[in-house]
C-alpha cells in the first residue's frame, strides 16, 4: 500500500474520533450558554424564583457568555431583588476588566452610584456621583439626580450647591429655580439658621415666576413669605393672583393670617378676606385650620357676626378646647354679647372647679 495512502488513513481516522468529540465538547458549551440565557428569561418573566443558586449562575454568566445586554438585564434583575452586594461585585469586575464587550463604562458607573444608594451605601454613592460627574461634566439630568441623593442623605448644604451649578448650566431653565426652592424649603437640620434657606428658596421661586408665571408657583411663595413673617408681601402676593378658592388652604391660612398682623389694610384687601370667610361659613368641607385664623381676621376686621359664625363652627368641631373658647368669651364680651359670653366663662369656671376637686389616688 503506498505511504500516501497509509497517511491519509491515518488523518481519516483521526478526523472520525475528534469530530464526535468537538460535538459533543460544543454540545455541552452550547447547551450551558442556552442554559443561562433560559434562566434569564424565565426570571425575567416572573417565572422563577431569584433565589441564591439562580444568583450565583447569573453571576457566572455575567463573566462568560452574557453579552452587554444581558449583562445590563442581569445587573436590573439583582437590583430590582436588592442584591446590592452582588451587583456592586459585578459592576466593580466588569470596570476593572475593561472588555471589549462590557457596557460602556459611564453606564457601568452609573449603576454604581444607583445600586450603592439604594443599597444605602451614602458615602459609596455620593463618591461615585462625584467621579462620573467630573468624566461627565454635562450631564445635567444626573447632576439633578445627585442633588437629590445629597439631600436625602442629610447633606443639604451640597445638594443646594448642586442646585445651583444647575442653574449656572441653565439659567433660562425655571425648572431648575424650582428646584432649588425645593431643597432649600426641606425641614433639614444644619448649622444655619432656617431663614437662611427661606430666602434661597425665596428668590429662586421669584425668579421662577419671571420665567414663568404659573399659580403653584404664587402658592409655593406665598406660604415662603407668610413664614418668614413678611405679611405685607402676603397681601400682595396674594391679590394678584385671585381668585381664591376655600379649599386652597395655605393661601387661605397665609391671608387670614397676614390680615390680622398689618395695618392699615386696603380695600382689596379686606374685600378678599370677607370673600373667603364668607365661603368658609358656608361651607361644610371647610379645612379645621383655615376656621381660626379667619374667624380672627374677620374680628379684626369688626365682620362681627362672620367672626362668631366661624368661631362657633370651630367650637363645634373642637369642644374641648379651653383657650378656644376662652378667647370665644372674650370676643363676645367686646361685642356686648354678654349674656353669651358669660355662657362660656361660666362653663371654664366649672370645669376648673371640677379638676381641681379631683385628687389623685394615692
Amino acid at each position: 500500500m503506498p505511504k500516501s495512502m497509509t497517511i491519509r488513513s491515518k488523518m481519516f481516522a483521526i478526523t472520525i474520533l475528534i469530530v464526535p468529540i468537538i460535538a459533543i465538547v460544543s454540545n455541552i458549551i452550547f447547551s450551558e450558554i442556552y442554559e443561562d440565557y433560559i434562566i434569564l428569561r424565565n426570571v425575567q418573566a416572573s417565572r422563577l424564583e431569584v433565589t441564591d443558586p439562580i444568583v450565583q449562575k447569573l453571576e457566572a454568566a455575567t463573566e462568560g457568555s452574557f453579552g452587554s445586554k444581558e449583562k445590563y438585564e442581569v445587573l436590573n434583575i439583582l437590583m430590582d431583588n436588592n442584591k446590592f452586594t452582588e451587583v456592586d461585585g459585578i459592576l466593580n469586575s466588569l470596570v476593572s476588566n475593561e472588555f471589549s464587550d462590557h457596557l460602556e463604562s459611564g453606564q457601568l458607573l452609573l449603576m454604581l452610584c444607583r445600586n450603592s444608594f439604594k443599597a444605602g451605601w451614602y458615602d459609596k454613592s455620593i463618591n461615585y456621583y462625584r467621579q462620573y460627574l467630573e468624566e461627565y461634566p454635562e450631564g445635567h439630568n444626573i447632576r439633578n439626580e445627585f442633588a437629590g441623593v445629597l439631600l436625602e442623605s442629610g447633606q443639604k448644604d451640597l445638594s443646594i450647591a448642586q442646585y445651583q451649578k444647575l442653574i449656572d448650566l441653565n439659567p433660562e431653565y425655571p425648572e431648575m429655580y424650582d428646584l432649588l426652592a425645593d431643597a432649600a424649603s426641606t425641614e433639614e437640620e444644619t448649622d444655619k439658621p432656617q431663614e437662611y434657606y427661606f430666602h434661597i428658596a425665596e428668590q429662586a421661586i421669584k425668579k421662577s415666576l419671571e420665567l414663568k408665571p404659573d399659580r403653584e408657583k404664587w402658592k409655593k411663595l406665598v406660604v415662603l413669605l407668610s413664614w418668614q413673617n413678611k405679611h405685607q408681601e402676603v397681601l400682595d402676593v396674594i391679590t394678584n393672583c385671585t381668585p381664591i378658592e376655600i379649599r386652597e388652604k395655605d393661601l387661605c391660612v397665609s391671608l387670614a393670617l397676614a390680615v390680622t398682623e398689618v395695618s392699615p389694610l386696603r380695600q382689596e384687601e379686606t374685600q378678599l378676606t370677607f370673600g373667603i370667610a364668607q365661603q368658609a361659613l358656608a361651607s361644610d368641607n371647610i379645612d379645621t385650620e383655615i376656621l381660626g385664623p379667619l374667624a380672627r381676621s374677620a374680628r379684626k376686621l369688626k365682620y362681627n357676626e362672620l367672626a362668631k359664625g366661624l368661631f362657633e363652627k370651630l367650637i363645634k368641631r373642637e369642644p374641648n378646647n379651653r383657650a378656644l373658647r376662652y378667647e370665644v368669651a372674650n370676643f363676645l364680651h367686646d361685642i356686648d354679647m354678654y349674656q353669651e359670653a358669660e355662657y362660656y366663662y361660666t362653663e371654664l369656671v366649672k370645669e376648673k372647679q371640677n379638676n381641681t376637686s379631683i385628687q389623685p389616688e394615692r
